[in-house]
């Protein structure tokens, strides 16, 4: 039969143990919406044989794990073209140097806290019926923050540099990708977990029962041999 000490800091150790397997996993909820500014970009000089669509996706929602440095992606807008340039000889292609941007509306579940954030590109090059040299590019902000319920979204667009296609084809899709930290209160970086000040982590809980149980044992055995070698 184990001493009552043993038996504490056993079960001491199996409560930590699931906490701190919470503490390092804290998944953060949150909703979005997309928007685009304009979702019919013109080629340059008011042609009408071309365009490029941007599409917004539908809303949705997801989550990120809290402090982690794998981020969490989410579809942003798919972009397609059409155009009827070059059919006939001697006609010239599409060409574009325009401009046109994504809005994100985010949205933290919990303290149910909203903020927007506006990341703006270029639709680039020349477009005929049957070859595409336009590309999609973000140059400038692509990663922006916003702070929602005492937490920091830190959001990047994805890729920065999109090919697009010829029609027909299978659209481009921009996504974007997500990191969530606490808000820093003074001091050192804004990640990791955030615990309450002076409060041991659950992890370190475990690790202490652990030690202390090594430690008794020791002494439990020690006290063993003692009383057998009298």
């Amino acid at each position: 039969m184990k001493p009552p000490f043993v038996r504490l800091l056993l079960t001491l150790a199996v409560l930590a143990a699931p906490a701190a397997g919470r503490a390092r996993a804290e998944m953060i909820d949150f909703s979005y919406s997309w928007t685009a500014k304009p979702t019919i970009v013109q080629p340059d000089g008011g042609s009408v044989t071309g365009s490029v669509g941007v599409s917004p996706v539908i809303d949705g929602s997801d989550k990120a794990e809290l402090g982690s440095k794998s981020a969490t992606s989410i579809p942003a807008a798919s972009v397609s073209t059409q155009s009827s340039a070059g059919t006939t000889p001697g006609s010239l292609p599409d060409s574009f140097s325009s401009p046109f941007n994504l809005k994100l509306h985010l949205t933290d579940t919990k303290s149910n806290t909203a903020g927007d954030l506006t990341f703006v590109g270029t639709i680039s090059g020349t477009l005929t019926a049957t070859l595409s040299k336009l590309t999609a590019e973000f140059k400038t902000d692509r990663t922006q923050e916003l702070t929602l319920g005492g937490r920091i979204y830190s959001v990047t667009i994805h890729p920065e540099l999109v090919a697009l296609p010829i029609q027909g084809n299978p659209p481009a899709l921009i996504d974007a990708e997500i990191l969530v930290r606490n808000k820093s209160t003074g001091g050192g970086g804004g990640g990791g977990g955030g615990g309450i000040p002076g409060v041991p982590e659950p992890s370190s809980l475990v690790l202490g029962a652990m030690g202390l149980l090594g430690l008794g044992a020791r002494r439990f055995l020690r006290a063993r041999r003692n009383r057998a070698a009298a």
